[in-house]
């Protein structure tokens, strides 16, 4: 797996049509795009006018052959800053996308039991 990072700057006047090409062009990416698997996008704490795309693909072949193909998308009211392709390590996250439960369904000795369980519940630790 790869995470590409995209980082804009967006004119605060014109945030919220950004915001909304930026979903439309993921959904339509995501759908029809081999390898694509979604995106995120972030603002930094401590700026009003950055925003960050965090994509994640299958792999680097798959986002380099989106970007040939002609099929992006410009997004109104923003300057595209930067882009870095990242190789995904680990995931740790708590979040399981379909494709991952369908790749590697959890098994039932793993799940936590439910509220009145005799069992204890798992507590996340880091």
């Amino acid at each position: 797996m790869i995470r590409v990072i995209y980082r804009w700057s967006v004119d605060p006047a014109t945030e919220d049509q950004f915001i909304d090409a930026w979903r439309a062009a993921t959904e339509r990416i995501r759908t029809h795009e081999p390898g694509a698997l979604g995106s995120t996008l972030l603002r930094p704490a401590d700026t009003h006018n950055i925003l960050v795309g965090f994509a994640r693909w299958q792999r680097r072949d798959d986002v380099e052959a989106f970007w040939k193909s002609g099929n992006a998308t410009p997004l109104p009211g923003a300057t595209l800053e930067s882009i870095e392709i990242l190789d995904e390590v680990e995931q740790m996250t708590l979040e399981r996308s379909a494709w991952n439960v369908a790749a590697n369904p959890e098994p039932a000795s793993a799940r936590t039991p439910a509220p009145n369980s005799s069992q204890p519940t798992r507590e996340p630790v880091l």
